[in-house]
């Protein structure tokens, strides 16, 4: 079987889509609204913006997406790094919006992810196909 050169969780695909679409301004409120960040500087932001906006620019770019566990972002993330969040013990989430301001449960975003955009999670997609299924 063909390696993808990223495996990203589907509702991950959610929050590329966010941020093809506002300013980064509302990211790092969001961001730091939800405690993922404590301020606009944070390394974090500047990951998730190569990896999902950045990153998606490469149209040929193969994906494998992933229910559940971790992946590229949220290893990367501050909050699974200080262990407020793991996929065993989920965080206590206070703020509920749009994409990873969301209630979490494990792979419920994911699945709705695949499920509204009828994507198949054994497939290897391209960011261009990815980009074209979900309009940005």
């Amino acid at each position: 079987m063909k390696t993808p050169s990223l495996v990203l969780r589907a509702h991950h695909l959610q929050s590329a889509k966010l941020l093809h679409r506002v300013p980064r301004e509302l990211i790092v409120r969001a961001l730091i609204a939800r405690e993922y960040i404590h301020d606009g500087t944070d390394a974090f932001v500047d990951f998730v913006y190569r990896t999902l906006k950045k990153g998606f620019s490469d149209l040929s770019k193969e994906v494998q997406l992933q229910v559940g566990g971790l992946d590229i972002i949220c290893t990367e993330c501050p909050k699974h790094k200080t262990r407020t969040c793991t996929p065993e013990s989920p965080q206590t989430n206070r703020i509920v919006g749009e994409v990873f301001l969301r209630d979490y449960a494990p792979g419920k975003l994911d699945t709705e992810t695949i499920l509204k955009y009828n994507l198949n999670p054994k497939r290897i997609y391209t960011i261009g196909e990815l980009r074209e299924i979900m309009s940005f």
